[in-house]
Protein backbone atom coordinates (compact mmCIF):
# COMPACT_ATOMS: atom_id res chain seq x y z
CA UNK A 1 0.00 0.00 0.00
CA UNK A 2 1.51 3.30 -0.83
CA UNK A 3 2.04 6.41 1.43
CA UNK A 4 -0.84 8.47 -0.44
CA UNK A 5 -3.37 5.81 0.36
CA UNK A 6 -2.64 5.42 3.84
CA UNK A 7 -4.03 7.90 6.70
CA UNK A 8 -1.50 9.68 8.93
CA UNK A 9 -1.84 7.68 11.65
CA UNK A 10 -1.47 4.76 9.50
CA UNK A 11 1.76 5.58 8.34
CA UNK A 12 3.22 6.28 11.33
CA UNK A 13 2.33 2.95 12.47
CA UNK A 14 3.91 1.82 9.86
CA UNK A 15 7.15 3.63 10.73
CA UNK A 16 7.09 2.20 14.12
CA UNK A 17 6.85 -1.60 13.29
CA UNK A 18 9.52 -0.82 10.27
CA UNK A 19 11.69 0.67 12.98
CA UNK A 20 10.78 -2.81 15.46
CA UNK A 21 12.08 -4.78 12.28
CA UNK A 22 15.57 -2.91 12.33
CA UNK A 23 14.11 -1.18 8.74
CA UNK A 24 12.48 2.26 8.22
CA UNK A 25 13.15 5.81 8.66
CA UNK A 26 16.35 6.56 10.58
CA UNK A 27 15.50 10.02 11.44
CA UNK A 28 14.49 11.01 15.09
CA UNK A 29 10.71 10.47 16.34
CA UNK A 30 9.96 13.65 16.91
CA UNK A 31 10.36 14.37 13.12
CA UNK A 32 8.78 11.54 11.42
CA UNK A 33 5.53 12.75 14.27
CA UNK A 34 6.05 16.29 12.79
CA UNK A 35 5.56 14.95 9.21
CA UNK A 36 3.01 12.73 9.97
CA UNK A 37 0.91 15.96 11.34
CA UNK A 38 1.79 17.33 8.30
CA UNK A 39 0.24 14.70 6.76
CA UNK A 40 -3.25 14.44 8.32
CA UNK A 41 -3.50 18.28 7.59
CA UNK A 42 -3.06 17.77 3.94
CA UNK A 43 -5.25 14.18 3.78
CA UNK A 44 -7.95 16.67 5.69
CA UNK A 45 -7.94 19.40 3.41
CA UNK A 46 -7.80 16.78 0.11
CA UNK A 47 -10.85 14.70 1.96
CA UNK A 48 -13.13 18.19 2.17
CA UNK A 49 -12.40 19.35 -1.00
CA UNK A 50 -13.18 15.76 -2.99
CA UNK A 51 -16.56 14.82 -1.73
CA UNK A 52 -15.67 11.15 -3.16
CA UNK A 53 -13.48 10.56 -0.04
CA UNK A 54 -15.89 11.82 2.70
CA UNK A 55 -16.00 8.18 3.44
CA UNK A 56 -12.09 8.13 3.96
CA UNK A 57 -11.94 11.08 5.70
CA UNK A 58 -14.72 9.92 8.34
CA UNK A 59 -12.69 7.15 8.60
CA UNK A 60 -9.71 8.44 9.24
CA UNK A 61 -10.89 10.69 11.92
CA UNK A 62 -12.84 7.48 13.52
CA UNK A 63 -9.09 5.69 13.51
CA UNK A 64 -7.93 9.17 14.84
CA UNK A 65 -10.99 9.57 18.01
CA UNK A 66 -10.56 5.37 18.72
CA UNK A 67 -6.29 6.06 19.24
CA UNK A 68 -7.16 9.05 21.70
CA UNK A 69 -9.35 7.52 23.27
CA UNK A 70 -7.23 4.38 24.29
CA UNK A 71 -4.76 6.70 25.31
CA UNK A 72 -6.91 8.52 27.79
CA UNK A 73 -7.90 5.03 28.70
CA UNK A 74 -4.35 3.73 29.58
CA UNK A 75 -1.95 6.46 29.68
CA UNK A 76 -1.82 5.88 34.07
CA UNK A 77 -0.45 2.51 33.24
CA UNK A 78 3.12 2.99 32.62
CA UNK A 79 4.80 6.47 32.34
CA UNK A 80 8.64 7.44 31.22
CA UNK A 81 10.96 6.40 33.54
CA UNK A 82 9.63 3.54 35.27
CA UNK A 83 11.47 0.30 36.11
CA UNK A 84 9.92 -2.58 34.30
CA UNK A 85 10.19 -6.29 33.60
CA UNK A 86 9.98 -8.29 30.24
CA UNK A 87 10.18 -12.05 30.81
CA UNK A 88 11.88 -12.21 27.50
CA UNK A 89 14.66 -9.33 28.67
CA UNK A 90 14.82 -9.36 31.85
CA UNK A 91 14.46 -5.22 33.64
CA UNK A 92 14.63 -2.13 31.89
CA UNK A 93 13.26 1.69 32.04
CA UNK A 94 10.43 3.29 30.37
CA UNK A 95 12.59 5.77 28.19
CA UNK A 96 10.08 7.10 25.91
CA UNK A 97 6.06 7.45 25.82
CA UNK A 98 4.04 8.52 22.14
CA UNK A 99 0.66 9.55 22.79
CA UNK A 100 -1.25 8.34 19.34
CA UNK A 101 0.29 5.58 18.64
CA UNK A 102 -0.44 1.74 18.24
CA UNK A 103 2.80 0.94 20.14
CA UNK A 104 3.57 4.23 22.17
CA UNK A 105 5.86 2.59 24.85
CA UNK A 106 9.84 2.28 24.38
CA UNK A 107 11.49 0.10 26.68
CA UNK A 108 15.45 -0.09 27.13
CA UNK A 109 16.26 -2.87 28.71
CA UNK A 110 19.67 -3.64 30.33
CA UNK A 111 21.37 -5.68 28.12
CA UNK A 112 20.77 -2.84 25.71
CA UNK A 113 17.73 -4.29 23.82
CA UNK A 114 14.84 -2.08 23.09
CA UNK A 115 11.18 -2.93 22.48
CA UNK A 116 8.22 -1.08 22.14
CA UNK A 117 4.27 -1.83 23.80
CA UNK A 118 0.98 -1.04 24.07
CA UNK A 119 -0.47 1.15 26.67
CA UNK A 120 -1.51 -2.34 28.22
CA UNK A 121 2.17 -3.74 28.10
CA UNK A 122 1.37 -5.81 25.22
CA UNK A 123 3.59 -6.63 22.22
CA UNK A 124 0.43 -7.24 19.80
CA UNK A 125 -2.84 -6.08 20.20
CA UNK A 126 -3.59 -9.54 20.66
CA UNK A 127 -1.19 -10.78 22.79
CA UNK A 128 -1.33 -11.09 26.97
CA UNK A 129 0.89 -8.26 28.62
CA UNK A 130 4.46 -8.85 29.17
CA UNK A 131 5.35 -5.49 30.78
CA UNK A 132 5.20 -5.67 34.22
CA UNK A 133 6.33 -3.19 37.55
CA UNK A 134 7.22 -6.58 39.19
CA UNK A 135 9.66 -9.66 37.93
CA UNK A 136 8.00 -12.77 37.62
CA UNK A 137 7.99 -16.43 35.96
CA UNK A 138 4.82 -18.43 35.69
CA UNK A 139 3.27 -16.20 38.20
CA UNK A 140 3.87 -12.97 40.16
CA UNK A 141 2.98 -10.61 37.14
CA UNK A 142 1.92 -7.57 38.56
CA UNK A 143 0.91 -3.73 37.21
CA UNK A 144 0.00 -2.96 40.35
CA UNK A 145 2.20 -0.43 41.48
CA UNK A 146 3.65 -1.46 44.53
CA UNK A 147 3.00 0.32 48.02
CA UNK A 148 5.98 1.64 49.73
CA UNK A 149 7.02 0.02 53.15
CA UNK A 150 6.99 2.06 56.35
CA UNK A 151 10.57 3.42 57.88
CA UNK A 152 12.03 0.97 60.41
CA UNK A 153 10.92 2.51 63.82
CA UNK A 154 7.95 3.89 61.96
CA UNK A 155 4.53 3.93 64.05
CA UNK A 156 1.99 1.55 62.45
CA UNK A 157 -1.10 -0.71 62.53
CA UNK A 158 -0.97 -4.67 61.63
CA UNK A 159 -2.97 -7.59 61.90
CA UNK A 160 -3.28 -11.12 60.24
CA UNK A 161 -6.86 -12.36 58.56
CA UNK A 162 -9.70 -10.43 58.48
CA UNK A 163 -11.84 -9.80 61.46
CA UNK A 164 -8.85 -9.82 63.62
CA UNK A 165 -8.12 -6.46 65.57
CA UNK A 166 -5.78 -4.10 64.24
CA UNK A 167 -3.09 -3.25 66.75
CA UNK A 168 -0.32 -0.69 67.26
CA UNK A 169 3.66 -0.91 66.94
CA UNK A 170 6.71 0.01 65.52
CA UNK A 171 7.72 -1.52 61.57
CA UNK A 172 10.52 -3.31 61.81
CA UNK A 173 11.20 -5.17 58.37
CA UNK A 174 9.04 -7.19 56.05
CA UNK A 175 10.45 -11.11 55.72
CA UNK A 176 8.66 -13.11 53.58
CA UNK A 177 5.22 -12.43 52.92
CA UNK A 178 5.19 -11.19 56.46
CA UNK A 179 5.46 -7.79 58.24
CA UNK A 180 7.07 -8.07 61.48
CA UNK A 181 6.69 -4.95 64.19
CA UNK A 182 7.30 -4.60 67.67
CA UNK A 183 5.95 -2.47 70.82
CA UNK A 184 9.06 -0.80 71.08
CA UNK A 185 10.70 1.54 68.94
CA UNK A 186 13.85 0.11 69.61
CA UNK A 187 14.96 -3.36 67.71
CA UNK A 188 14.30 -6.16 70.08
CA UNK A 189 14.72 -9.56 69.74
CA UNK A 190 10.82 -10.07 69.55
CA UNK A 191 8.62 -9.14 67.27
CA UNK A 192 5.19 -9.35 66.34
CA UNK A 193 4.23 -11.52 62.49
CA UNK A 194 1.42 -9.87 60.80
CA UNK A 195 0.22 -10.44 57.40
CA UNK A 196 -1.34 -6.97 56.92
CA UNK A 197 -0.08 -3.11 57.83
CA UNK A 198 -0.78 -0.07 57.50
CA UNK A 199 0.26 3.29 58.53
CA UNK A 200 -3.18 4.86 58.22
CA UNK A 201 -5.20 4.77 61.48
CA UNK A 202 -7.58 2.38 60.97
CA UNK A 203 -10.35 3.34 63.07
CA UNK A 204 -10.05 7.01 62.71
CA UNK A 205 -13.26 7.02 61.13
CA UNK A 206 -15.25 5.12 63.97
Amino acid sequence: MSDKKQTAVEWFNQQLVDRQCGNGDSRSWDEILDQAKEMEKEQEQLARNDSCNQGWLECSQYIMKYTKQETMKNKSVFKVGDKVFDIRYGCGVISELHEGLEFPISVHFDDDNYDFYTYDGRITNTSIPFLSFTEYKLEGFSQERPKELPKKGQICWGRNEFPSEWHIGYFFEKRGDKYLINSHPNPSLWHSEVNEITTENPYKDE
